[in-house]
């Protein structure tokens, strides 16, 4: 066939599956024709005794699938994009202090039964280690901040403080939700929009927070990195990108041929762009048309292991719309239908944290969003975990991949396969 492309056009819209860390494929990725090896589909939960920092990432992953199929039932034909990361450290903190049924609802939907708390502040740890060099990365960087904001004058439990300053890195920072809960608002915004160069500037929106808050749990991440192989700006022009429902739109269309991880499974076709450095990539996922339900379930069962199992270095003419978006999003009705009711009961024990039985989880609100370009990405996530008293609520032929309808998207951790973000584009023009 010589130089004849074998093009499936990417244009009813993009499923943004996520920001991915490398780490998750890239055994996969290096795998060769003759037959690369299979990643095992992430179903199960590995016992407390066996766990590593790469299965807990692998739980975060299987919890970010999961989520991923609460939130987009519920924005059919909208763009998502969310940090499994940033929401699953977050509400980690929060599990630190939890107790009872409370704690084992919430490890449960976290993928983290039969961890301890030491456990779970040892992953957090590895974790914030492993990412610890990109954060002094131009190219290829990531940073992640975690941050305690209790009542002043509050006492907390010092094992909690302990597990929380060693695995998190958040030290207490005191505030007077009591008497002055907007500028305790103002104060948390601001450090949120430092921690994300000004993308996410007001997680809290107002009234999110009020004199019966008691304790509000954040977490950031930053990413700005560059493409490997970047797209020639030269090549950028207007094309036409087909909706879900086979409307059709203009947007800025990238192209280049280059190597890139690819499998043409059944029903998708699944390109991984890696970041400079090696220890970031996005890997996108093409469902066929009139797949698009069919692969998001596969997504929500099996995780990116179904489509990233058997990737292999392949010379692509690639082309990808550039995509600018955020989303915005109360979790709490979203966790509550994964199996996390105690936390936000009256019956709520997080004792670990003051040592009373006092205080529910009232909201678990999380921003993020996304921007790529011919350079590279930028994206950006927060969440905060409000808490307050209970009175409160060649050549064979050349594969083309043109992602001009809906597609997944992941960036991962390569080393640990820790899920940074998840999404989809079903509209890259939308915004």
């Amino acid at each position: 066939m010589g130089e004849a492309t074998m093009r499936k056009p990417l244009a009813a819209g993009i499923v943004v599956v996520g920001l991915l860390a490398a780490g998750c494929g890239s055994h996969a990725a290096q795998g060769h024709r003759g037959g690369p090896t299979p990643r095992p589909v992430l179903t199960t939960v590995l016992p407390a005794a066996d766990r590593t920092p790469a299965s807990s990432a692998a739980a975060d992953a299987v919890f970010g699938a999961s989520l991923y199929r609460e939130l987009s039932a519920g924005s059919s034909g909208k763009n998502l994009v969310f940090s499994p990361v940033s929401i699953s450290l977050a509400l980690q903190m929060a599990l630190e202090g939890a107790r009872g049924k409370t704690a084992t609802e919430m490890a449960s939907v976290l993928h983290l039964s039969g961890q301890s708390t030491a456990q779970v502040a040892a992953a957090a740890r590895a974790l914030r280690t492993s990412l610890a060099p990109l954060a002094r990365n131009r190219k290829e960087l990531v940073a992640i901040s975690n941050a305690l904001w209790p009542q002043s004058g509050m006492p907390l439990q010092q094992p909690f403080r302990q597990l929380l300053g060693s695995g998190f890195g958040a030290a207490p920072q005191p505030l007077n939700f009591k008497g002055n809960p907007e500028a305790a608002r103002a104060v948390i915004n601001a450090a949120v929009s430092t921690a994300t160069r000004g993308h996410i500037s007001q997680l809290l929106p107002p009234h999110s927070i009020g004199p019966l808050t008691r304790l509000v749990l954040t977490n950031a991440v930053y990413l700005n990195a560059k493409w490997a192989s970047p797209f020639p700006s030269s090549r950028t022009d207007a094309e036409p990108f087909t909706r879900a429902d086979g409307s059709r739109t203009a947007v800025k269309m990238m192209r280049q041929q280059a190597s890139f991880g690819y499998q043409d499974g059944a029903g998708f076709t699944t390109v991984r762009l890696p970041y400079v450095g090696g220890q970031l990539a996005m890997t996108v996922v093409l469902p066929d048309l009139g797949r698009l339900g069919t692969v998001e379930t596969m997504l929500a069962k099996d995780g990116m292991a179904a489509f990233d199992s058997r990737l292999t270095p392949t010379s692509i003419d690639l082309s990808m719309p550039r995509f600018s978006f955020h989303s915005t999003v109360d979790l709490t009705p979203k966790l509550k239908a994964m199996g996390m009711h105690a936390a936000f009961s009256a019956t709520a024990d997080f004792s670990g944290i003051t040592g009373n039985k006092d205080i529910a989880v009232s909201a678990v609100l999380h921003q993020a969003q996304i921007q790529v370009g011919e350079k590279g990405t930028e994206a950006s996530a927060a969440t905060a975990v409000i808490i307050g008293v209970l009175a409160a609520p060649g050549a064979p032929a050349i594969p083309a991949v043109d992602l001009d309808r809906p597609f997944l998207f992941a960036i991962t951790d390569v080393p640990t396969g820790a899920p940074l973000f998840l999404g989809r584009v079903m509209d890259p023009a939308a915004g």
